[in-house]
């Protein structure tokens, strides 16, 4: 199955498998974040947590330590909050 990036609105990690999560449905695919992590445009995605990547146009909210994608609550780590927060200044 072929899944377009705009289509994408996170990546979950769930042990040896990843959840892609899109509006319509949810695919689990081998693999690891760190995998995909390198493999994804960084201008349009962005790790937020060791276990989560979110795409950055499907963002709705940004709170302290979490952010929500489409009515799921992702958290985000202290390491990776200032990435996220230059990354979204950029745009």
């Amino acid at each position: 199955v072929r899944i377009n990036f705009d289509d994408i609105l996170y990546i979950e990690s769930v042990g040896d498998y990843l959840r892609i999560k899109t509006p319509k449905s949810s695919f689990m695919v081998h693999g690891t974040i760190k995998a995909i992590d390198e493999k994804l445009p960084t201008d349009r995605f962005i790790k937020v947590h060791r276990a989560y990547i979110v795409s950055l146009s499907k963002i709705v909210d940004i709170e302290d330590t979490t952010l929500v994608v489409a009515d799921k609550m992702i958290p985000i780590s202290r390491a990776h909050r200032p990435l996220l927060m230059n990354k979204i200044n950029m745009l």
